[in-house]
């Protein structure tokens, strides 16, 4: 991996030399400084994060938010700054990737992945955020919601008091809380159906792949419900985590349903939408650190030869089945076999029965999160 950090490092002036002209592209700029200092700031957080001894914290977080917030005072949209950030980055991988992918090509293809995903997600919150609490006029657009709502779910801090039950635009009862992942949808087409099934209230929060939301409902069955409709209108592969809480309990609910579409996405549960009860197991294992920790060591052994974990995976991916597991990996069944029982001889349990392959997913899931930067169990996942 310092071989490859080394040619990361090498290349990366280039690959930001390559990009400029796209990134000019996005709107006529005021100043030289201007145009670059968004993108050289985002990809110098991607050169940090990419260094396996550094790992996703808060202050990245709020590092990535900053600059969406600054972006949204002087323009309308956030995506072309994303799009110029993966175009600079897929140049970079260009001029580093090898003709013969080794284990450490891989790992950096995932691991860029995973981070371009997160800095862009970052990126949509903090210009949303800022567009969402900036002065509207009296009763039109999104600032004629409470702030002090969108605060609490977007930071995890508690409102200092009840919102205001009576206003128009806010339900009395709840909100059903919904994370949403996108594998190709219409953005335009999914804002105007949470608007419709939502009613007045609805907040959306989307980017290009995916995002939050929070519509109006008066319990969970409610909530349930809606999300269902929801569902079955959007278009593309769309995963849905979904959870129901009052206007005073949001402090906790962007959390709670990233967790659980993570854990979905982990476990590569198919396109539909997910609920607390469909991983009861998985999440009471990622909010617990002492078992966050103990499935994390054991993991470990799997985790740290790139071929066992991609066959764990894929094993998991394939329902057990060892057969569907071997076509997608493109391995002959002894190839296989012969993996699976490395995984038991190296963590005690074997992924061919159904406690072992139960045990070994929940610890993949709680791997996932941790690795992505999630901030489930932080003092098992070591940050």
């Amino acid at each position: 991996m310092d071989t490859r950090l080394s040619r990361v490092t090498t290349v990366s002036s280039r690959a930001k030399c390559q990009s400029t002209l796209s990134y000019a592209a996005i709107r006529a700029p005021r100043t030289a400084e201007e145009r670059h200092q968004p993108l050289d700031e985002l990809y110098a957080i991607y050169l940090e994060l990419i260094d396996p001894r550094n790992q996703w914290n808060p202050g990245i977080a709020h590092r990535i938010r900053r600059i969406g917030k600054s972006w949204s005072a002087r323009h309308e949209s956030v995506f072309p700054l994303i799009e110029a950030l993966r175009g600079r980055l897929a140049d970079l991988l260009a001029s580093t990737t090898p003709e013969q992918e080794t284990n450490d090509e891989h790992w950096f293809l995932i691991r860029t992945h995973e981070i371009s995903s997160r800095i862009s997600l970052e990126l949509c919150l903090g210009f949303e955020n800022s567009r969402l609490v900036r002065p509207a006029r009296p009763g039109t657009g999104p600032g004629a919601r409470p702030a002090a709502l969108l605060s609490a779910f977007l930071t995890g801090t508690p409102t200092s008091r009840p919102v205001d039950a009576g206003s128009p635009s806010t339900p009395q009862s709840g909100y059903c809380v919904v994370a949403v992942r996108s594998d190709g949808w219409d953005k335009e087409a999914a804002v105007a159906a949470l608007d419709r099934l939502g009613g007045p209230g609805t907040v959306t929060m989307l980017s290009a792949d995916g995002g939050y939301a929070l519509l109006p409902a008066h319990d969970d069955a409610a909530s349930r419900t809606l999300c269902e409709r929801l569902h079955a209108e959007l278009d593309g592969s769309v995963w849905l985590a979904a959870g129901w809480r009052r206007t005073t309990e949001l402090a906790d609910a962007k959390r709670h349903v990233d967790d659980i579409l993570a854990l979905a996405l982990a476990l590569h549960s198919e396109p539909a939408v997910y609920w607390l009860d469909d991983f009861p197991v998985e999440y009471a294992a990622i909010r617990t650190p002492a078992v966050a920790e103990l499935l994390l060591n054991l993991i470990e052994p799997v985790v740290s030869r790139p071929l066992l974990l991609l066959t764990l995976e894929a094993l998991i991916g394939a329902g057990g089945n060892r057969s569907r597991a071997a076509k997608q990996l493109a391995v002959h069944y002894s190839t296989i076999d012969y993996r699976l029982r490395r995984i038991e001889v190296f963590t005690g349990h074997s992924p061919l029965s159904t406690p072992g392959l139960n045990l070994l997913s929940t610890a993949f899931a709680v791997h996932v999160l941790a690795t992505r930067g999630s901030d489930v169990a932080p003092e098992a996942a070591g940050f």
